[in-house]
């Protein structure tokens, strides 16, 4: 699902909602895509931050410090597969 109706179904107000056993099942498969979503985004943030501590830290080092944010892209890009 694009995030755009992700949002909708997520802020849809309960008002709006049916009670029927298949719109209960899809407001939880829709549940259960955030809850991935925010877990891979949150392992992604982290692979970057990792790889932004470690340029810092190589302080001086540059010619390096390209090619390492370069890997920790690709790495984030993987995890968010």
């Amino acid at each position: 699902m694009g995030d755009t109706m992700l949002h909708g179904v997520l802020n849809m107000p309960p008002e709006t909602w049916s009670d029927d056993p298949i719109n209960q099942a899809q407001r939880h498969s829709r549940y259960i895509e955030a809850s991935e979503r925010i877990k891979r985004q949150d392992q992604q943030i982290a692979t970057m931050k990792e790889a932004l501590m470690e340029i810092r830290n190589r302080g001086r080092h540059w010619p390096d410090a390209g090619e390492m944010a370069a890997n920790a892209l690709d790495k984030a890009k993987e995890q968010g597969k």
